[in-house]
C-alpha cells in the first residue's frame, strides 16, 4: 500500500521534484525499495540535484547500503565540497564502512560549517562512540539543551552513549525523557522499558510496557521488549 501511493505521487510528468516527493514518502513509510527506485529515477534526469543526492545517500547510509551509499556521497561531495552536509554524509559513510577515525574527522569538519546543526552533532557523537570514546559521546549530546535530547533520535545516541560507557541509569533517564517527550512512541516507550531493566529497575520497567500495545505499532514493540528481556534472564 505504501508502495502505491509513493508511485500515485509520482504521476507524469516525471520532473525530478515530483519523483524526489515519492521517494521521500516511501522512505518515510519504511519501503526503501520502491524509494530506491524513484530517487534513481530523479537523478537519472537531475544527476546534479543536491536536494535529490542528499535524502538518496541519507536512505542509502540508514539501511546500511554501502554499495549504494558511496556514489552518493562522493557525488555530494564533488558538487557541494563546502557544504557541511558533504562533510557529515562522507562522516556516515566512514562509519559504515569501519573507519572510525575519519568518521570523526569529518564529523568535526560538519560541524565546524554549521556549528548549530543538531544533525551534525548527533552524527558526530555516532562517530565518537564507533570509535570507542562513548564517554566523549555522551558529554557531546550532554551540552545540548534539554529539549532537544529529547527527541527520538538524540536520545538514542544519547542513551547508547551512555549504556556504552557503563552508565545504565543515565541511560534510563535518557530514555525516560524521551518517553516524556513522545508519550504516543511504542519504540520510546519499549526503549525505556529496556533501559529500566539493563539498570535492575524491573517493577518500573514492568509498569512501562503496561499498556504498551495499545500505542501504534505496540505489539511489534512488546514482543521486541519481550524477547529482549528473556535474553537478558538466560545472559550468565
Amino acid at each position: 500500500a505504501s508502495g502505491e501511493a509513493a508511485r500515485a505521487a509520482a504521476v507524469t510528468p516525471p520532473a525530478p521534484v515530483r519523483l524526489r516527493f515519492a521517494a521521500l514518502l516511501a522512505g518515510r513509510t519504511g519501503d526503501t525499495k520502491v524509494a530506491f527506485d524513484f530517487y534513481d529515477r530523479a537523478l537519472a534526469i537531475a544527476p546534479d540535484d543536491l536536494q535529490t543526492l542528499l535524502p538518496a545517500a541519507s536512505l542509502a547510509l540508514g539501511a546500511g547500503n554501502r554499495e549504494r551509499a558511496a556514489p552518493l556521497v562522493e557525488r555530494h561531495t564533488t558538487l557541494a565540497p563546502d557544504d557541511g552536509w558533504s562533510a557529515a554524509l562522507e562522516a556516515q559513510l566512514a562509519i559504515l564502512e569501519g573507519d572510525a577515525e575519519r568518521a570523526v574527522e569529518r564529523a568535526s569538519a560538519a560541524i565546524a560549517r554549521a556549528r548549530e546543526a543538531l544533525e551534525f552533532r548527533l552524527i558526530f557523537a555516532r562517530a565518537l562512540t564507533a570509535d570507542g570514546r562513548a564517554g566523549d559521546a555522551a558529554r557531546a549530546l550532554s551540552a545540548l539543551h534539554e529539549t532537544d535530547r529529547a527527541k527520538l533520535p538524540i536520545a538514542q545516541a544519547y542513551a547508547e552513549a551512555l549504556r556504552a560507557s557503563g552508565d545504565l541509569a543515565a541511560a534510563a533517564r535518557a530514555w525516560g525523557a524521551a518517553a516524556a517527550a513522545a508519550p504516543d512512541s511504542a519504540f520510546a516507550r519499549a526503549e525505556y522499558a529496556l533501559a529500566l531493566a539493563r539498570a535492575g529497575d524491573r517493577t518500573r520497567a514492568a509498569a512501562m510496557l503496561e499498556g504498551l500495545q495499545a500505542l501504534e505499532g505496540g505489539e511489534n514493540e512488546r514482543a521486541r521488549v519481550d524477547e529482549a528481556l528473556r535474553a537478558m534472564a538466560t545472559d550468565p
